[in-house]
């Protein structure tokens, strides 16, 4: 049989096909990991060459907080210990108020508080915060009313909490049936926060906090994406990567302007301090507008939990110091937290609103209202600042922290909600 000349030339050019190919991929497959053995060479270098200035984290915590994969930082359980300088201590559940067991006894009222470092009690000792005073109080008034009843003030709050952490706070502490819920609302709730101890991780080998509010987060934060796996992948990173705690580290540099990285935790002070002060002087701005909107939309979710168990909640706001100065019509903040407060059929003290009254009522001596204390507040703010300045620090230590005095004060206008709300429930 005579094989036709097109069908020779085709059955010669097979072999030689196959084998350019299978060479082609073989090349390419040596390519590969030529690149991948290199790209391990030079992070396996860089890596090295980090570890000369940086340590990575070891997974235990050296001082107070620990990771939560929730809230990304928490108090160590049943701590001795001191923050500022000042004796410190948790319960078992990790929370710096008394041990308390889960079942409630009988003929007792169970109010938690949910806060940042105000309501933790910066700076002071434990028995020094509102939340113990409103304990005492509340337990003083049923004594004297000769009512077997008891109050106790469950302080679930931690320095550096922002509206997401204490939406986890409440659900988590709902176990303790609580009869009423307060959550303390600071200014920079609403801002990306830049806490001195968020920094100091930078240079420091142990876990002091988690960088739970760090800008770039934000979104992640304030529940416009899903969490935690990000921030998983970042604390694990953080324990074992001495590369990624350099780009961290470059990257804050080149964040707060600070290329020594030796003012880092300053300017990120003074960038956060900016940005509350943008709250009440550009309300109108879009990113304040869109801060507010996702912030309201989380405190939206725990009004809702608290309504659907009975539970009446209580937004408790607290001031910034710049904000005496200012009359109760440039309060914007406070304004809209009383407008969602109103909207969403929950309770709201302002104790802004509180302190300028008395300043007023110590000025004049007569009966106020809101028209007498912003003239008073306005003129006193142009003839003599440094009285408000003196009332301010008479209650607070710098520009959002009480003293315990400013502690005292809280209680004291916080306890007759309570009490009515009490009351109401009874009925």
């Amino acid at each position: 049989m005579v094989v036709p000349p097109h069908l020779l030339l085709y059955k010669s050019s097979m072999p030689d096909r196959n084998k350019s190919r299978k060479t082609a991929l073989r090349e390419l497959g040596i390519n590969i990991l030529l690149c991948i053995a290199s790209v391990g060479l030079f992070l396996g270098g860089a890596e090295l060459l980090a570890r000369l200035w940086y340590a990575p984290e070891q997974i235990e915590s050296q001082k107070d907080f620990e990771y939560d994969r929730e809230k990304f930082f928490r108090w160590k359980r049943n701590l001795r210990s001191e923050y500022r300088g000042v004796p410190f201590s948790t319960n078992s559940f990790g929370y710096r108020t008394p041990e308390i067991s889960v079942e409630k006894p009988k003929n007792t009222k169970r109010i938690l508080i949910l806060g940042d470092s105000v309501s933790m009690g910066f700076a002071l000792r434990d028995h020094e915060s509102y939340p113990r005073f409103l304990e005492e109080d509340l337990n003083n008034h049923f004594a004297k009313q000769g009512e077997q009843q008891t109050i106790q003030v469950f302080n679930a709050a931690t320095p550096g909490n922002a509206t997401f952490q204490e939406y986890h706070d409440l659900k988590r502490n709902l176990q303790f049936d609580p009869d009423i819920i307060i959550l303390q609302f600071t200014l920079n709730d609403v801002v990306p926060s830049h806490d001195e101890s968020i920094y100091q991780l930078l240079h420091e080998a142990d876990l002091t906090h988690i960088e739970n509010k760090f800008a770039q987060f934000q979104d992640y934060l304030w529940g416009k994406k899903k969490l935690p796996r990000l921030f998983s992948i970042d604390y694990r990173l953080r324990q074992h990567s001495a590369l990624y705690l350099f780009l961290k580290d470059v990257y804050s540099r080149m964040q707060f302007g600070d290329t020594t990285g030796n003012n880092i935790v300053a300017n990120a002070q003074k960038k956060e301090i900016v940005l509350v002060r943008d709250l009440v002087s550009k309300p109108t701005n879009p990113e304040i507008e869109e801060s507010w909107k996702t912030t309201l939309g989380l405190m939206r979710e725990m009004t809702n939990l608290a309504n659907r168990r009975g539970i009446p909640f209580i937004i408790l706001a607290t001031p910034w110091d710049f904000q005496m100065e200012r009359t109760t019509q440039s309060a914007h903040p406070q304004n809209i937290l009383k407008k969602f407060a109103q909207e969403q059929n929950v309770l709201y003290i302002d104790i802004l609103e509180q302190m300028q009254t008395e300043f007023a009522l110590s000025r004049v001596g007569e009966e106020t209202n809101p028209e007498t204390i912003a003239r008073v507040i306005s003129e006193t703010s142009q003839s003599n600042p440094s009285a408000l300045r003196e009332y301010w620090y008479a209650l607070f230590q710098d520009f959002c922290h009480p003293t315990i005095e400013g502690h005292r004060f809280i209680a004291k206008a916080i306890q007759p909600v309570v009490l009515d709300t009490l009351r109401k429930t009874k009925e």
